[in-house]
């Protein structure tokens, strides 16, 4: 995991957003101390040093060690389920008398501010390549004939 942590000037463009969010509360998501993914909605308040204090829930099950890697995630969107904005910060978790979120790599947002889409998309291709090298796995052929019949015949479906 990258021990670098991101500033937090770095971070001011998150704050700024998520003045528009409300009251949306996080959701905080690591695996927990069997490897299990645990996700649960927690307070989260920035630090002047970049950190983020985190409010948890009794008996939360982390797993044993100074720090895990992990995620907040704010999402807000109308009563339709439109207008999905969303923050992702990705980083660690540091549990202890005072729980903190240290964020490690640049914010991935949705729906706020403009969207580089060549960016995004390079990115999701790097973590695709990142996943299917770190599990051994070659990735899938696909039968792009097959795919553009289905698109053409599903193309005049509402």
């Amino acid at each position: 995991m990258n021990d670098a942590r991101l500033s937090a000037e770095e971070l001011r463009p998150v704050l700024d957003a998520l003045d528009d969010f409300g009251t949306a509360a996080p959701l905080l998501s690591f695996a927990d101390a069997g490897g299990h993914p645990f996700s649960v909605p927690v307070a989260a308040a920035p630090d002047a040093d970049g950190t983020w204090a985190l409010k948890l829930p009794d008996a939360l099950p982390l797993p044993p060690g100074e720090a895990v890697p992990a995620s907040l995630l704010w999402h807000v969107h109308d009563e339709a389920l439109e207008g999905l904005r969303s923050i992702l910060l990705r980083g660690r978790l540091v549990p202890g008398a005072s729980p903190v979120f240290e964020v490690t790599a640049p914010p991935t947002t949705s729906g706020v501010g403009t969207t580089d889409w060549n960016r995004m998309f390079a990115r999701f291709e790097r973590n695709a390549e990142g996943y299917l090298r770190d599990y051994g796995l070659t990735p899938p052929e696909i039968d792009w004939a097959a795919f553009e019949r289905l698109a053409a015949e599903a193309g005049g479906r509402d």
